[in-house]
């Protein structure tokens, strides 16, 4: 959908809920390619041993009867808890990544995009995309003994979220990406994903003083995070 909404720049309201309005508009048909080639290719590579690995990390903590499924309780429980493990793993990683001695190596394939489209969210390095994804979901799910149901919407409310944050787009009613967009445009802020690791070590200062902390909310009417908090509003406000 938002390749779609990028190639086509249809339809046109669209356009005003872009993060960064007239960047990849639109993006580079053959680096599109190469992403989604490289994304694809790593993810189905790493994926077989990583859900053979969970496995039986959940048959050595015991599994759950697959035919009972959890209550919602359970299910909104386990889902909350998996997030903030999944969370304080990506920023251990994600902020070693960013370290001199190990950025070029393995992380700055993910940084080519300094405003993000969709199909980024997973070009990495596999070192990384074991590390900073794989490894954190799989003990998500392991600590937790999630039920296999639960270990699914758990895993896809994770990549949606992830994709919805380099979409490059900040629609209504859909979580605000401006918090990891504001990662990829100024580099050594903003490592994890809910930011709650980022106030702990104090790794989001330069956010908090930006226009991205201000439009970063969830917007309940069709207008843009830019119509909400322009520029000179945001001058204002600071």
């Amino acid at each position: 959908m938002f390749s779609l909404f990028d190639f086509m720049q249809k339809p046109a309201f669209i356009r005003k809920y872009k993060v960064n309005p007239h960047t990849n508009e639109p993006p580079d048909f053959m680096k599109f390619v190469k992403v989604v080639t490289f994304s694809s290719s790593i993810g189905l590579a790493l994926l077989v041993p990583t859900c053979i690995a969970t496995y039986y990390g959940l048959k050595w903590r015991g599994i759950q009867d697959i035919h009972a499924l959890p209550n919602v309780q359970t299910v909104l429980i386990s889902c909350f808890i998996n997030d903030h493990i999944v969370d304080i793993g990506t920023y251990i990683s994600h902020r070693t990544l960013h370290h001199k001695r190990l950025y070029k190596h393995f992380h700055k394939i993910h940084h080519e995009y300094k405003s993000t489209i969709a199909v980024s969210v997973l070009y990495s390095h596999p070192i990384e995309h074991i590390f900073a994804h794989l490894i954190p979901i799989a003990l998500s799910i392991i600590i937790m003994r999630c039920h296999f149901a639960t270990a699914w919407i758990s895993v896809m409310s994770f990549l949606i979220s992830s994709t919805i944050n380099h979409s490059g787009y900040h629609l209504p009613f859909l979580n605000s990406p401006e918090f990891h967009d504001f990662h990829h445009m100024k580099f050594d802020s903003n490592y994890s994903g809910f930011g709650l690791m980022d106030w702990i070590f104090g790794t989001d200062k330069a956010y908090k003083n930006s226009v991205y902390q201000k439009r970063d909310r969830l917007l309940l009417s069709l207008k843009s995070a830019h119509e909400l908090y322009s520029e000179e509003k945001s001058e204002k406000i600071q």
